[in-house]
């Protein structure tokens, strides 16, 4: 028997083997179903984690950007203040420091949006202080450079963060110039804002993104504005391309999010955004070890679950092959018999039609050559026992072995985060459920106990037994991986889920279905978040389509991908049939023609923002705000936001504000400052012309007892008709002026002012015989006027307003309603 197992021992089939063949064809099938699945999993998650830093980089640089807009706004609204508070001061206040403290005194107002506002003389020096009036200490250096500055540009600037001497805080200033009737800057408004209020600087810089970001502002030198640690302010923010290269971008002008080293072998997402009003620069850094923590914790889980997938597939792939080749297995335990004693190895009485049963036919021809050969050899009873014995071993071994993989398998799957079933198609277990997993029993609502050996429509109530019996059969009909995306699914107690399942056919000998396995996914949070995005998307779109404003999103090729409702209303034309259409088409020639190189601008990177007029079909006019915002992309740009504003009556409202800056709202007439303008166009222009000019200046005689006796309502009166009367006197092209109180001034122009002025003033004096009928009474009304002639070669008007009110001094010290002429 020795030398007959020495003799098969030559032939490869018949080698000892660690592990039986059915076994290593089943782990070699397990491993690669595992391999796939790791890497299925693996790109999946690259992919969801690209997005997801995306997304979270976006949102970083949105809010940079909206806190950028803010800071702009601030400024302009404080430059806009400084501006108003500037053109109010009285020219004739300019020298007179007690006269400035108590203008700024009567803005204490403002001390809402400043801190200390302050006025400097061309020289430098501090003339009036709002919150210290009686501490002037000269030229206050820290601040003369801004100061000289403003006098230099005739323009507003914006400071560094500075030490102010007198409260020893960090203050920005902003000033502006004030300027005289000649244009000349004599005098600069300052206004001093702590730069840590938390109206200010400093609602940023004490803002975290997370538990460690931060932000901070620093110029485009690098010199830091802002910053969460005070004693960084001013300091210089070193940067070289080995430390962090993307801060050095920022300075060359990148705007958007980086993600970058820090310096100190750590990561971070950094975000820019320049500031319109002072190229300053907000920037936020935030670690990436907290901003992806969930990112890395989603990592993980799904590597555990994908890993955990994986080996119940490969173990059911395992399980599923070792029954496929069991017939090889059964024939290998054959020849292993026949090894052990020939003589007694069993013929079947048919073989099998495929190469496994070609395979035995050939063996048990060998086996009878093998036989006729050495002739029949004596087999005692004693060595039948013993391989009887070794057999029995090697099935319990076996079946031992089965019972501890079926063991572990369904341990696997009982603990799998998805439902995982299957169903038999077998003859003896046929339209049965053989798997059903614990995440199974939660999810579907059914123990397992009243579900395996079961058919469907034992299982589930008539309409879902229908419905699933109906994949079945289309799954047998035609047998492949099935994906149902998503479907509702109500469970025993009446709870409404959301699942999504795979079925995937598995195969017997014979290329028949035998079983159906399942894999199930409860996607009802998912869902829930889904709709909830969906409905924040139509809260956005309803409060878009509700604001005054046209507002839309126009792309590389100049096309709409997004218009608001607004649309419908300035161009007649619905959101939907805007979508696609280029910026020609929706403006028209003329309009686009005005917008074309703005919009290549924005294209280009550059905001844009600027002013246009629109014709309504019905003749109105109508005055917009444009503003072009681009979108950048993976340091592109996609396109740009276009946010337009009606500001009509805003248009309107500023001409009502020049118009009444210039008048006397009591009487009509030009005010002090619309005659300032007059008389030096009127000088200027009778110098060059060789014309000659006069000014005549008046006041009522005794107005004062006028008023006592007729009170401040009868005074009014007077004035009124009084101005309306000087009117009637007087050309079109003369002008006459309310400077304050009863005093008047009127402006001639003509070839001949000696005579022409005496024929006014006697026009004037005549015209004022007639009494004024002032509440129900009448009363007597004169004038005194006094008159300057300019001479030739003189420009000065404050000197022309003098000698026309010494003259005036002169008419009433010889008696009133009377003139006099200075030449």
């Amino acid at each position: 028997m020795a030398q007959q197992n020495d003799r098969f021992a030559g032939i490869p089939l018949f080698r000892p083997a660690r592990f039986g063949l059915s076994a290593r064809v089943a782990m070699a099938s397990a491993a690669s179903a595992v391999a796939v699945t790791i890497l299925v999993a693996s790109v999946l998650l690259l992919l969801a984690e690209r997005g997801m830093k995306d997304i979270i980089s976006a949102q970083q640089f949105s809010w940079l950007t909206r806190a950028a807009d803010e800071i702009d706004l601030q400024f302009s609204s404080r430059q806009a203040r400084l501006q108003f508070l500037s053109a109010g001061i009285p020219q004739d206040s300019f020298d007179d420091p007690s006269r400035l403290q108590r203008y700024l005194e009567q803005h204490a107002s403002l001390q809402s949006q400043f801190d200390d506002l302050l006025i400097f003389d061309a020289r430098g020096k501090l003339v009036a202080d709002l919150n210290r009036p009686k501490v002037r200490d000269g030229i206050d250096l820290v601040k003369l450079g801004y100061v000289n500055q403003t006098l230099r540009t005739q323009r507003g600037v914006i400071s560094l963060p500075l030490r102010d001497p007198a409260t020893q805080t960090l203050v920005v200033a902003q000033t502006h110039p004030i300027v005289d009737g000649k244009g000349l800057s004599r005098l600069v408004m300052m206004g001093l804002v702590n730069s840590e209020r938390n109206d200010f600087l400093g609602k940023w810089t004490h803002m975290k993104s997370g538990r460690v970001g931060h932000c901070y502002i620093v110029t485009s030198d690098g010199t830091i504005v802002a910053h969460p640690d005070p004693s960084r302010v001013l300091q210089h923010m070193a940067v070289t391309a080995g430390r962090n290269p993307a801060l050095a971008r920022a300075f060359a002008g990148f705007e958007g999010s980086i993600e970058a080293g820090d310096g100190a072998n750590a990561n971070e997402l950094l975000s820019f955004k320049r500031l319109q009003s002072t190229n300053w620069i907000i920037g936020a850094a935030s670690p990436d070890a907290e901003i992806f923590a969930p990112i890395a914790r989603l990592e993980r889980q799904a590597m555990l679950a994908g890993t955990v997938l994986a080996l119940v597939v490969g173990s059911l792939a395992w399980w599923i092959t070792r029954r496929q080749i069991a017939p090889l297995h059964a024939l290998h335990g054959r020849i292993l018999a026949a090894i052990d004693n020939p003589a007694r190895a069993a013929v079947p009485p048919h073989y099998r039609k495929d190469a496994i049963g070609d395979l035995a036919q050939v063996f048990d021809h060998l086996v009878r050559e093998q036989l006729l050969a050495r002739g029949k050899i004596d087999s005692s009873e004693a060595e039948l026992r013993a391989a009887a014995i070794r057999n029995t071993s090697a099935r319990e071994r076996d079946e031992m072995d089965l019972r501890h993989s079926r063991a572990f398998l369904q341990t696997l799957i009982d603990h799998l985060p998805v439902v995982v079933f299957a169903k038999s198609f077998r003859p003896d277990s046929h339209d049965q459920l053989v798997v059903w997993n614990k995440t199974a029993e939660t999810v579907m609502g059914y123990p397992a106990d009243q579900v395996i050996g079961k058919s469907n429509r034992e299982i589930f109530p008539p309409k879902v037994a229908a419905t699933l019996n109906e994949l079945d059969r289309q799954m047998l009909a035609e047998p492949k991986v099935t994906l149902i995306p998503e479907f509702p699914y109500r469970r025993p107690d009446g709870v409404m889920a959301y699942l999504q399942s795979i079925s995937v056919p598995l195969f017997g000998e014979k290329g028949e279905v035998e079983y159906i396995l399942g894999i199930v996914e409860d996607v009802t949070a998912r869902r829930k978040q889904e709709q909830e995005l969906l409905i924040s998307e139509r809260w956005l779109r309803s409060i878009t389509d509700n604001l005054p404003a046209l507002i839309a999103y126009v792309d590389q090729e100049e096309r709409y991908r997004f218009c608001n409702s607004y649309y419908e209303t300035t161009f007649n034309s619905e959101p939907g049939k805007v979508i696609g259409r280029t910026a020609r088409d929706v403006l028209g020639e003329r309009g686009y023609a005005l917008a074309a190189s703005r919009i290549a601008a924005a294209l280009k990177g550059e905001r844009v923002t600027f002013e246009r007029e629109h014709q309504e079909p019905e003749g109105n006019t109508r005055h917009w705000r444009v503003e072009y915002i681009p979108d950048r992309q993976d340091g592109k740009i996609a396109g740009f936001y276009a946010m337009v504003l009606d500001i009509t009556e805003l248009k309107q409202v500023e001409h009502q504000l020049r118009t009444f800056a210039r008048l006397d709202t009591l009487t009509g007439l030009a005010n002090r400052h619309h005659f300032n303008e007059k008389l030096t166009e009127a000088i200027a222009r009778t110098k060059r012309s060789g014309a000659q000019m006069a000014l005549l200046y008046l006041d009522i005689d005794h107005f004062k007892s006028i008023n006592d006796s007729l009170g401040h309502h009868g005074g009014d009166a007077v004035l009124r008709e009084f101005s309306q009367r000087l009117t009637a006197c007087i050309r079109q092209s003369d002008t006459v002026a309310r400077l304050a109180g009863d005093e008047f001034v009127i402006i001639l122009e003509g070839r001949d002012m000696a005579a022409e002025t005496v024929f006014v003033a006697e026009k004037i004096m005549h015209y004022m015989k007639r009494g004024f009928a002032i509440l129900g009474t009448v009363r007597a009304v004169t004038t005194s006027i006094g008159i300057a002639i300019r001479r030739e070669g003189e420009v000065d008007a404050e000197a022309l307003l003098r000698r026309a009110d010494e003259a005036l001094y002169d008419a009433k010290s010889a008696g009133r309603q009377t003139f006099k002429i200075i030449f």
